[in-house]
């Protein structure tokens, strides 16, 4: 796609808005064209079609994470015209299809979260106990009507896979986003590298099943690797609030027992450049009934799940 003299810009979706471009924009204030604002916001609106999906290979970003890709070369010009467009049109995107009405506020537990989310951004990186401590607190007080999350959404999933993803913040700092699975669904063995987590169950009931690499700094697509069971759990029907570290249950796999949708904050976000690949894995132990304390798991560049683009209607985030 030609955004304007001097610059080429290539980038395809996967089901979610132009992260991925606007990601580069920012990170590149050089980056921009003397021209072409409109067809910036053109290319915004193109790449956030809905109705994509993401595929299970190991690509970029594993759900969101980076579901536009983007390859610029630039010439040194303003691009706050740019990032301007790019943005105006990403939320008109977002609330395309809701009656032209505008996005609800932040309310409640919601509110008191975005709040101090963006107080504190850049301490979710490598959290201190108090940090972690605190952002659990708020999320125990998130409710899915706050959100405009509900059992109408998950019903509304057409895919086979019966996964659904929402996204509600993207940047370079972090990733909020909401899951939707329906009953019988599930995502599959999968890492966060070098990552945090903290997250909300808001309806519904999932079986977490996590394990301990032995040595996640030697990962290696095709090679078996040492994990330890770290937790088996059922969390719901109630509302509950969780976490897990980069070393401490890293590695899990989500099975939806009934309906259900979670609320994530991951930092700092999955990004392939920076080395924060997501790794799918194959379970040597697949008696679900009776796991052993160790087993072996093999990363794989291929596993047959994709996640459904479903359109986030709650409140904004500001970035």
């Amino acid at each position: 796609v030609a955004v304007g003299p001097g610059t080429t810009a290539r980038a395809w979706s996967q089901g979610g808005r132009g992260v991925r471009l606007l990601r580069h924009l920012e990170a590149n204030p050089g980056c921009g064209a003397q021209r072409g604002v409109a067809s910036v916001a053109a290319l915004a609106a193109a790449v956030a079609l809905p109705g994509g999906r993401r595929d299970g290979r190991r690509s970029r970003g594993h759900y969101d994470r980076d579901l536009v890709h983007t390859h610029a070369w630039c010439t040194p010009s303003g691009s706050a015209a740019m990032l301007a467009a790019l943005r105006s049109a990403m939320r008109a995107f977002c609330w395309r299809g809701t009656g032209g009405h505008s996005a609800p506020p932040a309310e409640g537990g919601v509110a008191a979260l975005f709040e101090f989310l963006e107080a504190e951004r850049l301490s979710l990186q490598d959290p201190s106990p108090e940090i972690g401590e605190k952002l659990r607190e708020l999320l125990d007080a998130v409710k899915a009507e706050e959100l405009h999350v509900g059992p109408e959404d998950v019903a509304g999933l057409g895919s086979r896979y019966g996964v659904g993803y929402q996204e509600v913040y993207s940047g370079p700092d972090m990733t909020l986003c909401i899951f939707l699975l329906r009953k019988g669904a599930q995502i599959p063995l999968h890492n966060h590298p070098e990552m945090h987590v903290f997250g909300r169950l808001l309806f519904g009931s999932l079986r977490v099943i996590s394990y301990d690499l032995d040595s996640p700094e030697r990962l290696s697509l095709g090679q078996p690797m040492l994990a330890r069971l770290h937790g088996d759990k059922v969390i719901g029907p109630e509302p509950t609030t969780y976490s897990l570290g980069p070393e401490e249950g890293n590695v899990h796999q989500l099975s939806a027992l009934e309906d259900s949708a979670f609320f994530d904050v991951l930092s700092p976000p999955y990004d392939s450049y920076e080395g924060r690949d997501c790794t799918y894995f194959l379970a040597e132990d697949t008696n679900y009934e009776s796991l052993q304390d160790e087993c072996s798991l093999l990363a794989t560049d291929y596993v047959d799940f994709r996640t459904e683009a479903s359109v986030y209607r709650g409140p904004i985030f500001s970035a």
